[in-house]
């Protein structure tokens, strides 16, 4: 114990998966934390996350509609034009230079997943929402909506796809796989990418080869059950945890987003991605309503530990 700070107030936060621990952390020891600074945290463990692509979809429909369409259509495209081995071979050199692995290894359904983990970047702005909608309807009469977002996801790839030697993917997935699902489905027509592809079961035989054969569907249900009973889900009665969420973060609409009680606040802030309020974009200007939105925050915070 440091001397002097016997009687010192404890805050916790922390953003994604780290938002969630401080809003539990919270929840379940409430004498040794007083407050909580939850960024983009989601607290509902689910095995079809179908509102992932939804987000996404809402993002680039906002902007136009033709962007969206384009997006719809160069999907369909890209299945149609790749569900053949003779069309995979002929197509794979339009993702050749991306930054997403060697393409001329995967198969369509790696290209497709791919192309869908692009277009719904979870750190997307309203800036990059535009730019990306004008280059997709920047198209002329001779280039298909496939051609035109193939060319936008290579792009648009290396802020996405990219190796970090210092990633934590396998502690992830091992979480995902054993506690809370978190499949990004296609189940939902609510989303761009009209697509039977199974999500669930892939990442159920994905899981099995790293971790063992164990982890079937009825198990992970089981954990993910456990876990929204024992942490409450979005459901939970807790005080003093101050939900942060940006509207262009799919992860939003599995976290605490409505507000629910005063003694729980909640800021919804627009045009905001994953823990942007935690985070300093170098490449573009804070919002007014970001700034706005860490401004209201500081004022809870200091409220709470005073």
């Amino acid at each position: 114990m440091t001397p002097g700070l016997e009687n010192s107030k404890v805050a916790a936060f922390g953003c994604s998966y780290g938002a969630s621990l401080a809003t539990w952390l919270r929840y379940k020891f409430p004498h040794l934390v007083d407050a909580a600074w939850a960024s983009s945290g989601p607290l509902q463990a689910e095995l079809d996350f179908y509102q992932y692509y939804e987000v996404a979809g809402e993002m680039y429909a906002n902007v136009s509609s033709e962007c969206i369409a384009i997006i719809r259509q160069g999907y369909r495209e890209a299945k149609k034009v790749l569900s053949t081995p003779e069309g995979l071979e002929e197509n794979r050199d339009v993702f050749q230079n991306w930054t997403c692995g060697n393409v001329t290894e995967m198969t369509a359904d790696d290209i497709l997943a791919y192309i869908r983990a692009v277009v719904s970047d979870q750190y997307n702005t309203p800036k990059h929402d535009v730019e990306s909608c004008k280059f997709l309807q920047s198209k002329n009469a001779t280039t298909s909506c496939f051609q035109q977002l193939a060319a936008f996801v290579v792009n648009k790839s290396e802020d996405v796809c990219f190796e970090d030697e210092e990633s934590n993917d396998l502690n992830w997935k091992y979480q995902t796989c054993t506690e809370f699902g978190f499949s990004f489905t296609t189940t939902s027509l609510n989303q761009p990418f009209r697509d039977t592809y199974p999500a669930i079961d892939i990442d159920l035989e994905s899981c099995a080869e790293d971790f063992g054969e164990g982890l079937t569907r009825k198990v992970l249900q089981r954990s993910i059950d456990r876990i929204n009973r024992v942490y409450g889900a979005t459901n939970l009665q807790v005080t003093r945890v101050l939900s942060v969420h940006g509207t262009h973060d799919p992860w939003h609409r599995l976290g605490l987003y409505q507000e629910k009680n005063k003694d729980s606040p909640v800021l919804l802030i627009p045009g905001t991605s994953h823990c942007a309020d935690m985070s300093k974009l170098e490449s573009e200007p804070e919002s007014f309503q970001l700034t706005e939105g860490k401004r209201k925050g500081m004022e809870i915070m200091e409220h709470w530990l005073k």
